[in-house]
């Protein structure tokens, strides 16, 4: 086992850091693995899909606060913390979309022509 070279950014949390990344990749691995189930209903897909975020969530923990042979900063520390960050900011963007109402739109002309359709929306004034 390698010796930590650095105890994360808070070091009294580098244990529970170390317990989140065991969670998170047994989830995301498992969740990966439901994704790629051609058999599995959408519905259940999607639900399943929804606990991404919260075990994103706990990868961001883990690669911040465990304790780790790489050196924070360091180029494959980085680029972890990268992925973090992102898997967050879309975690967060998906909850904000379902605070947004749905902007309703109705068909306004088709006009079909060779080898395709031209459709036109407007947006519905609420």
């Amino acid at each position: 086992m390698a010796s930590p070279f650095g105890l994360g950014i808070l070091p009294e949390l580098a244990g529970r850091g170390s317990t989140a990344g065991l969670i998170a990749i047994i989830g995301l691995s498992v969740l990966t693995l439901v994704a790629m189930l051609r058999v599995i209903p959408y519905r259940i897909w999607k639900a399943s899909h929804i606990l991404m975020g919260p075990l994103s969530l706990l990868a961001a923990f883990h690669t911040f606060l465990v304790a780790s042979p790489l050196a924070v900063g360091a180029a494959p520390w980085a680029l972890m913390a990268g992925v973090s960050i992102v898997g967050v900011i879309a975690w967060c963007q998906t909850l904000l979309r379902k605070l947004v109402p749905a902007r309703l739109v109705e068909v306004e002309r088709v006009i079909p022509f060779d080898c395709g359709v031209d459709v036109t929306f407007r947006s519905k004034k609420n």
